[in-house]
């Protein structure tokens, strides 16, 4: 006596819902996990130009010019730059215009030796450097939040 056969398009099916399965969970992990870490880049970069902003207060405030510091300024700077240009930071589409307001608010006036003066803490210059930082910051938040809530 032999056994009746049973179909194979059950386990057939069975094994694509379980494939299926797998395939949407896997890419719905990955997404947020690419996601994730978009965000912690743009966390990082905000953390950066906190650091980069009290490094430029304290070398304009500074007595004296230290040429060090001042390339330091200038390489940081252009370093946020290209991040926020690179592919990841580049999908929160920040205006050029306030990469190039950070740019020159740092390092256009009072960089060079021949022109270093020390300046107030409330000085022109000083105040220059926290509004470009504010408003490239607060274009990062609210596009971080925008596109990747």
């Amino acid at each position: 006596m032999s056994c009746p056969e049973s179909p194979w398009w059950p386990s057939v099916i069975t094994w694509l819902t379980v494939f299926g399965g797998w395939f949407v969970v896997h890419r719905a992990s990955l997404y947020r996990e690419r996601r994730k870490e978009k965000r912690d880049s743009a966390r990082i970069l905000l953390e950066d130009l906190a650091c980069l902003e009290r490094k430029a207060i304290a070398f304009h405030t500074s007595n004296h010019y230290d040429s060090h510091v001042a390339a330091e300024l200038r390489q940081e700077t252009e370093r946020i730059v290209r991040r926020l240009q690179r592919l990841s930071l580049s999908e929160l589409n920040i205006q050029i215009g306030l990469m190039v307001r950070l740019r020159r608010s740092i390092t256009l006036q009072n960089a060079d030796a021949s022109n270093f003066a020390p300046q107030g803490a409330d000085g022109q210059l000083i105040c220059g450097i926290r509004a470009a930082i504010d408003d490239l910051t607060a274009s990062v938040e609210v596009a971080k939040e925008t596109y990747w809530a």
